[in-house]
């Protein structure tokens, strides 16, 4: 069998706020321009933050979301590091840095920073699927099954963790229960998951 694609919640880092902060004018206008789609003024205004208030923690954060989005990875990656030597118990700085970490094939780091994301905020579903989706690359489908099972026990609506777990299932020679997952993401609104039950669910 080829090898199927397991998919990731690339997009789901979500924006860090912060309240009566040294430098939240700058702060603001760095969410502004991100908003609007304008990377590269964010990453200035956020920079300004920074050099105000060294130990910004949510600047960092969110710089490093704007680097994402201008694919500078190892950049951003400095900038979730960064967030986490402020702040070591920022889930979402270790979530996100394990999605670059992914980007660049180092899957056991991102495995290590998804499960110290998930030791922070245990009900932290897109970690678990993202961990079941590193362990999946490096073919540990017992394990990553488990993974994809824990983020369905806490988000249902999970189609991500359905359509991985219905590959995993399917490369484990569980062809029906794969595809019950598949038919199930598809359900769930994920189009991608009907082209792979036209191609494995014949």
């Amino acid at each position: 069998m080829k090898k199927i694609l397991i998919f990731l919640y690339l997009f789901s880092c979500i924006h860090c706020f912060s309240q009566n902060s040294p430098g939240i004018e700058f702060f603001n206008q760095g969410k502004i321009k991100f908003k609007h789609k304008d990377f590269k003024e964010a990453v200035l205004y956020f920079t300004k933050a920074i050099e105000i208030n060294h130990n910004y923690a949510e600047a960092y954060y969110n710089r490093g979301l704007a680097k994402d989005e201008l694919k500078d990875i190892n950049e951003a990656i400095i900038d979730f590091s960064k967030a986490i030597d402020i702040n070591p118990e920022y889930a979402e700085a270790y979530y996100c840095r394990g999605l670059d970490k992914i980007e660049l094939q180092n899957f056991q780091g991102a495995i290590d920073d998804f499960t110290k994301a998930i030791e922070i905020k245990p009900d932290y579903s897109d970690a678990y699927t993202n961990r079941g989706a590193a362990k999946s690359e490096l073919q540990d489908y017992k394990v990553s099954m488990e993974d994809y099972n824990k983020a369905i026990e806490i988000n249902p609506k999970d189609e991500i963790a359905y359509k991985n777990r219905g590959i995993v299932k399917i490369y484990s020679n569980d062809k029906a229960g794969g595809c019950e997952d598949l038919k199930k993401s598809v359900e769930l609104g994920d189009k991608e998951a009907k082209k792979l039950i036209r191609e494995y669910c014949k």
